[in-house]
């Protein structure tokens, strides 16, 4: 048995504890009277039902903001692997050239 898992000390890990009980669904009237707007992906206002407008308007927000500023990044991390993908195979064909070059002023 390797060290790692005969100097393991069972007291240091936190005992299991279960999952809270998850909340009742709100009736029908309830959650027909509780009508909120938000944004989907195109922009669009769509309306929705909510137990908690307020709390389900900012989360919808922060999941639109989210969504955007992980695209901005995913876009700006493309270009800067494409510019490198440029370069190495600029210098790749430089080399290759090279190569030859080389060879046929020695024959």
């Amino acid at each position: 048995m390797s060290r790692a898992i005969e100097g393991f000390n069972k007291s240091s890990v936190e005992p299991f504890q279960a999952a809270p009980a998850p909340a009742p669904a709100p009736s029908a009237a309830k959650a027909a009277a509780q009508q909120v707007a938000r944004l989907d992906l195109s922009g669009n206002i769509v309306t929705g039902s909510s137990s908690a407008p307020a709390l389900d308007a900012a989360n919808t927000l922060a999941q639109e903001r989210f969504r955007r500023e992980t695209t901005a990044v995913s876009e700006e991390k493309n270009k800067f692997a494409d510019a490198q993908l440029q370069l190495y195979a600029f210098l790749n064909i430089v080399g290759v050239g090279l190569i030859i070059y080389i060879a046929g002023a020695t024959r």
